[in-house]
């Protein structure tokens, strides 16, 4: 049976988790941790994300995703992927890391961010691996407090503004909204596994907002990427020489805005699966070292996304690609 495809709104917030295979530890030793956290920083920069409060236990981990630039699929395979892989080197091992896909549950910040942001910072002591949850290093708890450094893609004040005027009176206020023992901290979490934590007002507006940014098809992204590009199809899908930069900036932003598989991108482009792999990792390579071409990545990254999301408004609704959709079956004539 085919996975079903996930709700992915601009703007919208989500609850994240993922437990180790047959609940099996997946952080080891303090670089685990910083590793992950690491990857997180990686993600919320490339896919325009925000993190609103996270916590790394010993055989899962829980964090609170704000999906800025309408994406949460691709920024979690980013982490969970690259993770898997560097978890797998460092401790000499195979296989599968976590147990199959992410679970996230699409929330509404009010009334529910405050409950969830103390849910995930509690877990610590629920675990029983530190108590007070401050002496616990690994989640966004001591940043909330003022006790660490805030990374760039944390958010606290989303969560702080709600518990006073000033810093001092925000982080007093919600240390002892974390300290508090009432039935709503006991007994939230029942209720934040795999459901849509929203008022019916939100559920209609995140409704529409999910149709407007359906998946598109192969014809439509196809115009769009060659109109970001400023190129004809000729150009990007079938001259395979001659054009090399341009084709792999059109591959790399199929791969990270669309999500798009590499053999898919790969009969787009005519090409083979470990080339399109190369082109990609080779313009990767190429913009860590030349500022421009950083920049002009960046530019188009923004630029194609807001076409892929501006869409619909522009063409006046109309039916929506549907799951069964596939690129390689509408194909780019």
């Amino acid at each position: 049976m085919a996975r079903l495809l996930r709700l992915e709104i601009p703007g919208a917030y989500y609850y994240v988790m993922s437990r180790g295979n047959e609940e099996r530890p997946v952080f080891k030793n303090d670089a685990d941790y910083r590793r992950f956290l690491e990857l997180i920083g990686e993600a919320a920069g490339r896919w325009q994300a925000v993190v609103h409060a996270y916590a790394l236990l010993k055989n899962y981990f829980h964090l609170i995703f704000e999906a800025r630039g309408g994406f949460l699929s691709l920024p979690m395979r980013h982490i969970v992927g690259n993770y898997t892989q560097y978890f797998n080197r460092s401790h000499k091992r195979a296989g599968h890391l976590f147990q199959g896909r992410f679970k996230a549950s699409l929330i509404e910040k009010n009334p529910y961010l405050a409950n969830l942001t103390r849910h995930i910072h509690q877990s610590p002591i629920k675990v029983k691996l530190a108590e007070p949850p401050e002496d616990y290093p690994w989640s966004s708890y001591r940043a909330f407090l003022g006790l660490d450094k805030i990374p760039s893609w944390l958010n606290p004040d989303e969560t702080l503004k709600e518990f006073g005027l000033s810093d001092k009176e925000r982080r007093r206020a919600y240390q002892a909204f974390m300290e508090a023992k009432d039935n709503a901290a006991a007994n939230f979490f029942k209720i934040i596994n795999g459901k849509i934590l929203e008022t019916p007002k939100l559920s209609k507006a995140y409704a529409k907002a999910g149709l407007q940014t359906a998946g598109l098809g192969a014809q439509k992204t196809a115009d769009l990427l060659c109109e970001t590009l400023n190129a004809g199809r000729k150009t990007l899908f079938e001259n395979r020489w001659g054009h090399d930069e341009l084709r792999q900036i059109a591959m790399l932003l199929l791969r990270d805005k669309c999500a798009l598989p590499l053999g898919e991108i790969a009969a787009m482009f005519k090409i083979s699966p470990p080339a399109a792999s190369q082109g990609i990792k080779r313009l990767r390579k190429r913009a860590r070292f030349d500022k421009n071409m950083e920049q002009r990545i960046a530019g188009l990254g923004q630029k194609f996304l807001e076409a892929l999301t501006a869409v619909p408004e522009r063409a006046g609704g109309g039916r929506q690609s549907s799951k069964k959709d596939r690129w390689l079956s509408e194909g780019i004539d």
